[in-house]
């Protein structure tokens, strides 16, 4: 922690006097987002704001600050005509701020998850990388129960055990004596008159919107990053900006790597590829190059995320 003495200007309010040092101290950008009292000592809660330009291919390019609440505290005290102030060094609320910002981000998927999981399981790509998954749902709900065994044929034991794990833990199957059964996540589709195709995209995107952690980090089913992280940037950057935004593939692709830190860009067609996949999937819309969303996403986004 840092100690700093300043003598106290009586011709400004407190508040505004704080926020002024800190921001010439610490980031021009930094806000008071909360503050209390205790004991005659005042503490502080900042917040940082980050710029973000935005090209927007049909309206001119503008400036969006990105605030983050919470970022780091101070406490201030009174000594006589001068002011001692604690605050954390710069490098812990640099620490701090990123903490921060990869928190938002994770919000920002789980919320973004939420409102394009049946969407994402459209992808071939996807499907395929589930296919374990979709055949165990698939046929569990065509035929009522399956046996252990023979989903042991299908995978090594222990990649089987992992998946069997997943789908119990999430309440989609339950296993007796040997036999696998539906769980409660899977009877609630045998009230309503569905094709199989219907309930193979239900069942798969509440799969991967209830168990989206488990299925890349524990599962390693990587094939859902690009796509997750590529909607996650747009939907976010468009609720910042409070519109759907029109972004070619370079202007997303730009801030898909500041989002998300990646020093190797993504190769031009590749990320396309990804994009027209999304489109397809009715995730992004959009012709030659230039994408745009869906307001019931983003309306859907921005409700959740605010809730997150």
């Amino acid at each position: 922690m840092v100690f700093t003495t300043i003598k106290v200007d009586d011709s400004i309010p407190m508040d505004m006097f704080i926020e002024n040092q800190v921001q010439r101290k610490v980031s021009r950008t930094a806000y008071i987002s909360g503050s209390y009292s205790k004991d005659l000592v005042n503490y502080y809660e900042f917040g940082i704001c980050t710029p973000r330009l935005i090209f927007d291919e049909i309206n001119s390019p503008f400036l969006k600050y990105v605030c983050i609440d919470g970022v780091f505290s101070i406490s201030a005290s009174l000594d006589e005509n001068k002011m001692i102030i604690e605050w954390p060094d710069r490098e812990d609320i640099a620490d701090k701020y990123q903490d921060k910002r990869k928190t938002l981000v994770m919000q920002a998927e789980n919320a973004i998850i939420l409102n394009i999981g049946t969407n994402l399981v459209n992808i071939p790509k996807i499907q395929n990388g589930l296919n374990p998954i979709k055949e165990i749902l698939v046929s569990l709900y065509d035929l009522g129960q399956i046996s252990l065994l023979d989903v042991q044929k299908r995978k090594k034991k222990e990649r089987c055990q992992e998946y069997i794990k997943f789908l119990m833990d999430l309440d989609f199957i339950v296993l007796e004596n040997e036999t696998i059964y539906p769980g409660n996540q899977m009877t609630k589709y045998d009230a309503g008159d569905f094709g199989i195709k219907e309930v193979q995209t239900a069942l798969l995107g509440d799969v991967l919107i209830k168990g989206l952690r488990v299925i890349s980090d524990s599962l390693k089913i990587r094939i859902l990053t690009p796509y997750l992280e590529l909607s996650n940037t747009y939907y976010l950057h468009s609720h910042y900006a409070n519109t759907l935004l029109h972004l070619d593939h370079e202007e997303i692709s730009r801030h898909y790597m500041e989002m998300y830190r990646r020093s190797k860009k993504q190769l031009p067609y590749q990320l396309n590829s990804n994009l027209i996949d999304m489109k397809t999937a009715k995730i992004l819309n959009g012709s030659h190059g230039t994408y745009y969303g869906y307001d019931e996403i983003l309306e859907g986004f921005s409700s959740d995320l605010a809730f997150s």
